[in-house]
């Protein structure tokens, strides 16, 4: 799936306008908590397969999927990351989730974090955007220090990083990623430099439920478009979860050409090609 630039700077400009004012406040708040660097984080997984789970309606399927697989069993081998609202779930599942990432400005720790055991987050390391939600950061303070923070800025056709970095005095960027889903497998090849990621859960359409779990209070409000899916089934989408699916296979290739890092999708469900499509494409371009 293809993108114009038009289409590029249309979704970026329409996320400033709706942000702009709560991320300038997070900014404010989160810069005290600086003090690691992208490049004391770099290549460090070179070796380790990254398995990443997006919270999708396929979550649950996939979670049981890689509960059966060696993943859990070779642990040293492999190396787990998550969006933000998988975190709990994946805990509840007994599943020590190695890092996990934070773009929404608004996203609630006291909502999504709640009855998480301390553990959890002593054992992970949180990677927030710069105007991420500064509860979720605080929480990591709290309890695992701001060592096992890391920030960065989204940088974008129209300069987002050039207005936060000077709020924050913080300028250390990856690709913006239209959201934190695709942020996480950014930093997973860029920064970490694994040369092999799973994604889970990395729909981007529905039917019966919006998330992985049970909140199905925005599928009413946002399903405005209508899709067909890998199986062939109809499904639910918006402009932005079809967009990101698009960015998602772009940067799919280019992972393989600019970092060597070979990325499949074993959601097998949703808009983004799976595994088999993507192993032959992958094929093509190496």
């Amino acid at each position: 799936m293809s993108m114009t630039l038009e289409e590029v700077n249309r979704h970026s400009n329409m996320a400033l306008e709706a942000w702009r004012d709560l991320w300038t406040e997070n900014c404010l708040k989160n810069k005290d908590k600086v003090v690691n660097s992208h490049k004391d984080f770099l290549n460090i997984y070179r070796d380790k397969t990254i398995v990443l789970f997006s919270y999708g309606p396929s979550f649950e399927d996939n979670v049981r999927e890689v509960l059966a697989s060696d993943v859990m069993t070779n642990r040293d081998n492999y190396k787990i990351g998550c969006v933000d609202k998988a975190f709990r779930p994946l805990s509840e599942r007994g599943i020590q989730v190695d890092f996990v990432l934070v773009a929404d400005g608004s996203v609630s720790a006291e909502k999504w974090l709640d009855g998480v055991e301390d553990k959890y987050i002593k054992n992970s390391m949180l990677i927030s955007n710069i105007y991420g939600s500064p509860d979720w950061v605080q929480k990591w303070s709290d309890i695992a220090g701001n060592k096992s923070i890391i920030f960065y800025l989204n940088k974008d056709n129209i300069k987002t990083h050039e207005i936060f970095g000077p709020l924050a005095d913080y300028y250390e960027v990856i690709e913006a990623a239209s959201n934190v889903g695709n942020s996480l497998v950014v930093f997973s090849a860029k920064i970490f430099g694994s040369k092999k990621i799973l994604l889970f859960g990395y729909d981007y359409s529905f039917k019966d439920k919006y998330y992985g779990t049970c909140d199905n209070s925005k599928r009413w409000i946002y399903g405005n478009l209508v899709r067909t899916d890998l199986r062939g089934d109809l499904v639910k989408s918006t402009l932005n979860m079809e967009f990101s699916a698009k960015w998602l296979e772009n940067y799919i290739i280019y992972a393989l050409e600019r970092y060597s890092s070979i990325i499949i999708n074993y959601t097998n469900n949703g808009l983004v090609r799976g595994r088999e499509a993507m192993e032959i494409e992958v094929k093509i371009y190496k």
